[in-house]
């Protein structure tokens, strides 16, 4: 049988979608597809057709197939409106999950990622300077923009099918975060896995983790630049992330001259190839997909 998902995952990077991904999968009810991220919308789409993708949300042999179906990938939320219309084509009824962290939190956490565990490089070693224009780079701001991510997604699908969690609440609260989810997607809201399995937030690094604090300019450069927008998303969540306004404005409050200046220097001068570049990509990139979304349509 040819099953299609109920639901997506969008994101946003490093806020948590491997945890949710392995909650949401516990759940009678849900069928998470295997891998969490099928980037089916960004990259596979390319080389592989709707039965591939539909091919992860089949029933195991024997079980009936499963009411709520899903998959999570956090790079969804950097989409072009373009390619979240189409999805909209193909399957109209989705419901749609994002997830959201503190911007400095996020990035610092990206950052880490990137460098560390991909790059194999000692966080300590990398100057400030690197840094910051990792965090003016394109990519690690689409991921950050969560106005414009739930603008987009809210424009296509309608605001009622937009549900947005804050990543603060698998700590605070995972299982009432979790009953808010499943209602949202259809599944029992009654229904919440075992404590021991949904407390711990999953560290996909592992062994590879490396703890290191994050550097107080970068912080003052990432809050200064991101103070504005959290208020506006603020705002437009009812005070959900005012924590997160006080935090950016403790630490937008303490920018040294030399930091400015060098802030600048990084924003302005030395992260403009990255831009320009990026700029070229993404237009290669979307023409490539339009082209693949008008076969598949039809």
């Amino acid at each position: 049988m040819t099953l299609s998902p109920t639901f997506l995952g969008i994101g946003s990077a490093r806020s948590g979608s491997t945890w949710l991904h392995r909650a949401l999968d516990l759940h009678p009810e849900v069928r998470m597809s295997q891998p969490k991220q099928l980037q089916f919308f960004d990259k596979n789409i390319l080389r592989e057709d709707l039965d591939w993708y539909r091919s992860h949300f089949a029933a195991e042999e024997g079980e009936d197939p499963a009411p709520v179906r899903g998959e999570i990938t956090p790079f969804y939320c950097r989409l072009h409106p373009e390619s979240v219309r189409n999805i909209r084509k193909l399957f109209p009824d989705l419901r749609i999950v994002l997830t959201i962290r503190n911007p400095i939190d996020r990035i610092w956490s990206h950052a880490g990622l990137d460098f560390h565990h991909h790059g194999g490089r000692d966080l300590g070693s990398i100057g400030i300077g690197t840094f910051e224009r990792f965090s003016c780079r394109k990519r690690t701001r689409l991921y950050t923009d969560y106005e414009r991510i739930i603008e987009t997604w809210s424009t296509v699908f309608g605001s009622d099918a937009v549900h947005v969690e804050v990543f603060d609440s698998i700590a605070n609260e995972p299982a009432q975060m979790l009953r808010r989810i499943f209602a949202h997607i259809g599944a029992d809201p009654d229904w919440i896995p075992p404590s021991e399995l949904i407390e711990r937030r999953v560290l996909p690094e592992g062994a590879r983790r490396q703890e290191a604090r994050i550097p107080d300019e970068l912080r003052w450069f990432i809050a200064s630049r991101w103070l504005e927008p959290v208020r506006r998303l603020d705002a437009a969540l009812d005070g959900r992330v005012t924590h997160w306004v006080e935090d950016l404005e403790d630490a937008a409050s303490s920018g040294r001259t030399s930091w400015r200046l060098r802030g600048h220097l990084n924003e302005l001068l030395l992260s403009a190839p990255e831009r320009i570049a990026y700029r070229g990509y993404e237009l290669l990139v979307q023409r490539r997909l339009r082209r693949r979304w008008q076969r598949l349509l039809g």
